[in-house]
């Protein structure tokens, strides 16, 4: 609760120091304060980040799970929080076509880290069906 609260002050102070910023004649110096405070959040949520990481990995050690699907699921889980983080800053900086595009890329990275796992459903299939 702590950290969310201390990353929503956070966010708080870049946007009115945006704002401020901006209307000043300085949009900017206005966006750049506003980027600066989104990867300060950003560094800031990473720790926990890296904790559900390790809880996953000793859960899936404790099921005996295939660790390459679990290192798979966490790629996937990085692209889409990193893109969507990247895709946001376009979007502050007014490129909407640019953040377009960024989730264009992670959809097709997404697509491809998919493809082992898929074709391992699909020979497990094709052994139950013979």
């Amino acid at each position: 609760m702590e950290q969310v609260m201390s990353v929503i002050i956070l966010a708080f102070i870049g946007m009115i120091a945006g704002i401020f910023i901006n209307e000043s004649k300085l949009p900017v110096l206005g966006l750049m304060v506003v980027l600066a405070c989104g990867s300060l959040i950003f560094l800031k949520v990473l720790p926990q980040l890296a904790e559900v990481l390790r809880v996953f990995t000793r859960l899936a050690e404790y099921a005996s799970l295939n660790q390459a699907y679990l290192f798979t699921i966490f790629k996937v889980l990085g692209i889409a929080y990193i893109s969507e983080f990247a895709a946001q800053i376009c979007r502050d900086g007014g490129q909407n076509a640019l953040a377009m595009k960024i989730e264009m890329a992670a959809k097709i990275g997404v697509m491809a880290l998919s493809i082992p796992i898929m074709m391992s459903v699909l020979e497990s299939i094709l052994q139950i069906l013979h």
